[in-house]
Parts: structure tokens; sequence; C-alpha cells
């Protein structure tokens, strides 16, 4: 309960107190379940990767993770069918490939991080535990010269969703369903027993049910130049509206044929064709 700054490399440091708990917390009484939030900062900016340890050899701050380069979006020309914003921000191709290069070297630990929970979960025998992989939001890497997040696009609301339940989830299966992290409260309940009996509506859907979404709301609601909108998204398309910060009017419109142009290069709203 003290606030107190520690001199570690944090992502180091929350691993060694999530392993703490599952030894020392949770194994005290094996027979209650339980459940463990982990939550790193990494790979949030300034995106610092970790360097050698006392004990061993690995640094991880010139690590080679691979050369990139780029996509259709990173180099999209004309931007006139674009909000304001988007025309206006203009990050380079060289600044997202060094945002990558620090995301991914920071995330190094981040792998070490769930590899040292799960090693102490199969040691104790607590096999019979689902778990989550997922991350807050996505990030441009200078796509549409944007940077950072809060957009609609692809980049910024497309996130990593892994799940692992030993005998319940087949492992290396790839489910093509739209999901979110909202449905990872409705997957617990189902898991642990919540039936209809719950009183509180939820927004999300277990994902061990078998149904598929047919679209899904996305939306962010700071206001200023990139904000606030609504988008709806499908496998198919997206439909986008920003909103005026005093009004709550609709004052600009996206609509993506996300099948012929994945990479979101043309706004269709704007194409003169009512269909």
């Amino acid at each position: 309960g003290t606030v107190q700054n520690v001199a570690r490399y944090s992502t180091d440091f929350v691993a060694e107190r999530a392993i703490g708990w599952i030894d020392g917390f949770f194994e005290a009484n094996d027979a209650r379940p339980w459940y463990l939030y982990v939550t790193p900062f990494a790979p949030h900016g300034p995106w610092t990767a970790e360097g050698r340890h006392p004990s061993d050899d690995h640094d991880y701050r010139n690590v080679n993770v691979g050369a990139w380069g780029g996509n259709p979006a990173v180099f999209e020309t004309d931007e006139a069918d674009k909000p304001e914003y988007v025309q206006k921000d203009d990050q380079t191709f060289q600044e997202g490939q060094s945002n990558r290069q620090g995301q991914l070297r920071s995330l190094l630990s981040v792998d070490d991080l769930v590899d040292g929970v799960f090693q102490a979960m199969e040691a104790r025998g607590e096999q019979n535990t689902l778990a989550f992989y997922v991350s807050d939001n996505g990030f441009f890497w200078s796509e549409h010269g944007l940077d950072g997040k809060n957009q609609p696009y692809t980049q910024s609301i497309r996130v990593p969703f892994l799940a692992r339940w030993p005998g319940h989830i087949a492992g290396g299966a790839t489910d093509v369903r739209p999901v979110a992290n909202v449905d990872i409260v409705a997957t617990i309940m189902a898991t642990v027993g919540f039936g209809p009996e719950v009183q509180y509506p939820i927004d999300g859907r277990s994902i061990l049910d078998p149904a598929a979404r047919r679209k899904m709301l996305t939306e962010s609601w700071p206001l200023g130049s990139r904000g606030p909108w609504a988008s709806t998204r499908t496998p198919s398309y997206q439909y986008v509206e920003y909103y005026d910060d005093t009004s709550g009017a609709t004052d600009f419109r996206e609509y993506y044929d996300l099948a012929a142009d994945p990479w979101q290069l043309t706004n269709l709203y704007a194409d003169g064709n009512p269909r």
C-alpha cells in the first residue's frame, strides 16, 4: 500500500510480482479459483528496451527485429478524401520504422514475462486455466501519415487476441469471427458457470459460443482534432462518423470496402455514388 519508486526494469518487476502471487497467494489455497491480471507498460512509448542483466548476458537494446518494408497505407499519396486531421499529419516511413523497432525490442521482455508466468503455472499443476493475451489498442507505423492510436483505421483498432485453455481450446486454431476485449468478461463468466440468472447485462459475448457477430462498434470520444467518432465494422466494410465537438452533429463520414481495399485507401463515401 505504499507508493514508491522501484529501481528495476518495469517488465521484469511486473513478472516477478505476478509469479510471486501464483506462489504465495493462489497456491496457499489451491482449491480456490483465482484471477490474475498482468499489465506490463511495454510496448508503450518511449519503448525502452531492456539492457544487460547482472546475472546473464542478454541485452535487447540492439537486437535485430527484422526489416519492415511498410505497406500500401504507409505510402498513400492522395488523402483528399480523408478527414482534415489525416491530411495534416505527416509522420514519415522512417519514423514508423523507428517506432516499430523500439516496440518490438521492448516486447521481447514481455515474451520473457509470459514464459515465466506459464512456467510457474505448469510447475504447480495450474493447467486448468483460461488465459488471454491481448493488447488495449493498436498503433500506427505511419499508415496514412499517422502516429499513435485513437483513430478508426485498422492499425489503431486491431489488436492481438489469443486464448489458451488446455483441453478446451484447440492449440494452434484460428477463429476468423470478429471479437473484441469486451468479450473477455463474457467468456470468463460462461467458463465459471454464470448463466442467465446474472442480473447485469454486459456487452461482450463468450468466444466459446459458436455464434458469430455480423458487425462491431468501435468508438473514441475525447474531444479534439481526431474525435469524437464512432464506427461500424464488419468483415467486408467499415463505416465511420465524426462528430462536431460542440453540437454533436455528424461533420464527416468514411466508408471502406475492406474486401477490395483492405488498406483503406479510398473513401467510397466521397466518390459520388449513392450506393
